[in-house]
């Protein structure tokens, strides 16, 4: 036989001894030697129909052997679900190194299918219980992954008992496992928490360690559980010397002190002495963290913070033997940076040129961190240096020299950022307003179509041209720059509609209005035609550009208001300027006279029908007088220039006093009494079925007094005979009308469903009901009344977004907070948005049953528990001893109970809870005598 026949013959032979069985080894070698994608989807196919199979083999090893393989062919994405038991068959092998295989199978494949994990339950109780280590070890860890609620009720008690073994590695992986049971039993927490804390005490730092890991896990979803094992942890903090044990400490310490602020005091000191004289940098930031995150960093802590502000020092400095700072560590300091400075701002300026270093930085979530700090960096000094910094980081030419690829996400922050440090605090510290109008005309272009930062810069423009007067003319003229662009329309629609309200509100500023009336008209009549139905195209921002369309309406009305009330003689050639102008702007309002926005629609019909009346005038306008038509002069300019709009802060108009003299509740018109000639129907819709329509009315005050108190009985005098022979009158006028569906008196007919009826259906029904209302007559009081749910409408209904006024003009007795407790009852209280913070973990860890579990409730006592222990005392009551005879019919049976014997084993176990209870109270005492943070 030659060697290539003999290697052939031996990569047959698996680890169970199979003979001309394809191994997983062969499998992996058939994979890679496919060629291409169609001879590798048919390989797998075949591979899998032996695997099938060979599942089905009697043979223990070829049954292996395929679970094996079906194991890994599971990871490209098969489904092995359908072979379960015999992976069950796998598990429950006397072989260690087949009953691996089939836990290994177990737990990539097995999902919550009841009738698998019912049969699992005895298997894994007996390996859990089995007295090899390693067959304990599998099944736990099958357990972590595959566990159930109702597998984690079974499995709890074994599991607890685990905890005890005598190898520290079965201990470790026990803790670890009940963590995964009590995330699907919560009440499997309460019993086995006294075990969980004894742990804390493992001779074994690896058991120490998972148990701190678990305690940990558990405390991120409700921390006040855990406040009682504060001595424990403490005597952990000051005696190990493992780091990342100490980081879980860390954490855990972070998460109770937010419940117990009297940890304070007995944390502070160690924390510190532990972040002097350690050198890892991931214990130094989580030691600051815990001190930040914690809630033990309060204004008054200054030297505090000035220590770990000194320690993060490092984390942006170059290491010894490296070329630039380590990324990581740059982005924790930044957070724990940005944490000490939300306490103590007056850290930031020693560490501004930290701060603006991260802001160039190649790292994506380093700039974006830095991005956030940098507002408390900005003086009025400072502030346009870091504009144009953060200005160039928009600059495709610098972007593209960087190799720096801009995501539009962080463009937005960017040009937000920008906006909040210029606007802060009322413009205080910007130095010249000329200079942000151009920086905000540039942000138009460098947003780079990122229109949700549009509004926002059109929004700043309209507020300094309001508040800033003398900087008004510059962004009129900016605006004007912006609205004669292409770019705005097809890229930033949503600034149109504030810059074209500047453009309006402000015409006087125009050294050509005419001209800017011709540019606006022709830019918003060709972007628009979607809006006046002479066009089948659809613009992804319609919304935004049904905004500047009104707003442009209005805006062209404006101009032409304030150009010909101009104090011009009214010559020839001002008179053909105007006659053009008005044939523009009527010519621009037709076309949007049929649009497909109602709103836009009813602004440009009103608008038109004024300039309609303009157009008689100046025709009806003697060519030969010296004088403009009274129309132009007097009664268009009065539309807009009575007032100057001035921002107004939003509670002052709660504010305005009620004029003396003004009742709010009078009536203004008296109602009006209802004759006998009134209809009959009316009287149904305000008092009910068959109530006649003539009434005595003795006063207008039994009127008043009747129709004020709906739920009262109407105070009507009312005739029954006229009321009968007005009843019979329209039945008989109604029984001949074929458009009135009538219901039969107390039959109680449902009203018909809500689907559309076919014209057969709907002729059966109209000749059913005609011929009820001939057989009987109407009974209105018992028509059904269907009520309508609009609830799902109203959800449907996208909210109104809740937009920030500037506060500036103040009536008397009003403040500059929004102060909605004084305003009246009538009012719609403001929207308040809930931001969801239960975030998952990296994991995907769902521990959601353990959020609202509090270990100290009394659900451990409730009814069901007591009657389980009432019927365990009585059962044990009633056990007879081996030794007492056997008692005969009718004899009286008296339970003795057994005596216990002490052993040696028992004075040795009493002896050992001795000895755990003194180390208990000795690390007590230890905690409660841990110096004060003020005395260190």
């Amino acid at each position: 036989m030659s060697s290539q026949s003999r290697d052939d013959v031996l990569s047959r032979l698996n680890p169970f001894g199979t003979v001309f069985t394809k191994t997983l080894h062969d499998l992996i070698r058939g994979i890679r030697a496919c060629k291409d994608a169609t001879a590798r989807e048919q390989f797998l196919k075949d591979a899998i129909s032996d695997c099938r199979t060979e599942a089905q083999s009697p043979d223990m090893d070829t049954k292996t052997m395929a679970v094996l393989k079906l194991a890994y062919l599971e990871m490209y994405g098969f489904d092995m679900s359908w072979a379960s038991f015999h992976v069950l068959e796998v598990m429950s092998s006397s072989k260690f190194q087949q009953k691996r295989v089939g836990y290994l199978a177990a737990i990539q494949s097995f999902r919550n299918d009841p009738d698998v994990l019912m049969l699992t339950t005895n298997l894994l109780k007996k390996d859990i219980g089995s007295a090899h280590p390693l067959e304990i070890s599998v099944a736990l860890g099958a357990v972590a992954s595959i566990v159930t609620p109702p597998l984690a009720q079974d499995l709890s008690d074994d599991i607890l008992k685990m905890l005890n073994h005598s190898k520290p590695y079965v201990r470790k992986k026990a803790i670890l496992a009940m963590y995964k049971i009590f995330l699907q039993f919560p009440e499997a927490l309460r019993t086995s928490f006294p075990r969980l804390k004894e742990k804390l005490g493992d001779p074994d730092p690896s058991v120490v360690s998972a148990t701190v890991n678990v305690i940990c896990e558990l405390a991120k979803t409700n921390p006040k559980n855990y406040v009682e094992l504060a001595p424990a942890l403490y005597e952990l903090l000051t005696t190990s010397s493992d780091n990342w044990m100490l980081i879980k400490i860390l954490k855990l310490f972070s998460s109770l002190a937010q419940k117990e602020p009297r940890l304070k005091t007995k944390l502070i000191p160690p924390i510190l002495k532990l972040l002097d004289k350690t050198s890892s940098k991931s214990l130094m930031y989580e030691c600051v963290n815990c001190i930040v995150s914690g809630g033990m960093l309060g204004p008054e802590d200054f030297d505090i913070a000035q220590i770990c502000v000194e320690k993060l020092r490092p984390f942006f400095e170059i290491p010894d033997g490296f070329s630039r700072p380590d990324k990581n560590l740059k982005f924790v300091g930044l957070l724990a940076l940005s944490k000490i400075i939300k306490v103590h701002p007056v850290f930031v300026d020693s560490h501004q040129d930290i701060i603006l270093e991260c802001v160039d930085d190649a790292d994506l979530t380093i700039r974006e961190r830095a991005l956030d700090m940098i507002s408390g960096v900005v003086t009025e000094d400072t502030m346009i240096e870091i504009v144009t910094r953060l200005k160039a980081q928009l600059t495709p030419d610098l972007v593209e020299k960087d190799s720096f690829i801009m995501p539009k996400s962080y463009r937005v922050s960017v040009i937000r950022k920008i906006i909040e440090i210029c606007s802060r605090d009322m413009y205080n510290y910007l130095p010249d307003f000329d200079w942000y109008s151009s920086v905000l005309v540039e942000l138009v272009q460098l947003a780079d179509g990122a229109d949700e930062v549009g509004a926002e810069i059109g929004e700043q423009l309209r507020d300094i041209s309001v508040r800033v007067k003398e900087v008004r003319d510059t962004v009129v003229l900016a605006s004007v720059n912006l609205a004669s662009k292409q770019y705005c329309f097809s890229h930033m629609p949503s600034v149109l509609p504030a810059v074209l309200w500047i453009i309006g509100e402000y015409p006087s500023y125009h050294a050509y209005p005419v001209d800017v009336v011709f540019v606006i008209t022709s830019l918003i009549a060709n972007n628009s035609s979607w809006a006046t139905g002479s066009g089948l195209d659809v613009k992804e921002n319609q919304e935004a550009l049904s905004g500047a369309v009104i707003i442009g309406i209005q805006t062209v009305v404006k101009i032409y208001a304030y150009f010909v009330n101009i104090s011009v003689g009214w010559t020839s050639n001002k008179s053909e300027v105007i006659n053009q102008l008005t044939d523009k702007i009527v010519s621009f309002l037709e076309l949007f006279s049929t649009s497909l926005n109602f709103e836009v629609q009813e602004r440009a019909v009103e608008f038109l029908e004024l300039f309609k009346l303009i157009q008689q005038a100046l025709e009806e306008h003697p060519k030969d007088s010296l004088e403009a038509p009274r129309l132009l002069t007097v009664a268009i300019p009065s539309l807009f220039n009575s007032y100057e709009l001035n921002p107004v802060a939003p509670d002052s108009q709660w504010r305005i006093a009620v004029p003396e003299g003004l009742d709010l509740d009078q009536q203004i018109y008296e109602p009006e009494l209802i004759s006998d000639d009134e209809s009959e129907e009316d009287w149904d819709i305000l008092g009910g079925g068959g109530i006649a329509s003539t009434v005595v009315v003795s006063s207008p005050e039994e009127w008043k007094s009747s129709v004020s108190n709906p739920t009262s009985k109407i105070n009507l005098l009312l005739d029954p005979e006229e009321s009968e022979k007005r009843k019979q009158e329209r039945l008989e006028r109604q029984k001949d009308d074929p458009f009135y569906i009538s219901v039969p008196s107390g039959s109680g007919t449902p009203l018909p469903d809500s689907r559309p009826l076919t014209p057969d259906e709907s002729h059966r029904q109209r000749l059913a009901l005609n011929e009820n209302s001939q057989r009987s007559s109407l009974d209105i009081d018992n028509i059904p009344v269907t009520k309508l749910d609009l609830s799902q409408q109203n959800q449907q209904r996208k909210r109104r977004a809740k937009l920030a006024i500037i506060k500036d003009e103040l009536v008397e007795g009003a403040i500059e907070s929004d102060d909605s407790t004084n305003r009246p009852s009538h009012t719609t209280p403001p929207l308040v948005h809930h931001s969801n913070n239960n975030k998952g973990s990296a994991l995907r860890i769902d521990s959601s049953l353990l959020a609202n579990f509090d270990l100290n409730s009394s659900e451990a006592n409730d009814e069901e528990g007591q009657e389980e222990l009432e019927k365990l005392r009585k059962k044990l009551e009633s056990k007879v001893s081996i030794g007492d005879s056997v008692s005969k019919p009718g004899d009286e049976v008296v339970a003795k109970p057994k005596k216990k014997k002490k052993s040696s084993s028992s004075k040795t176990a009493a002896g050992e809870g001795e000895k755990k209870k003194k180390k208990k109270k000795k690390a007590v005492a230890k905690f409660e005598d841990a110096p004060a943070a003020a005395d260190a």
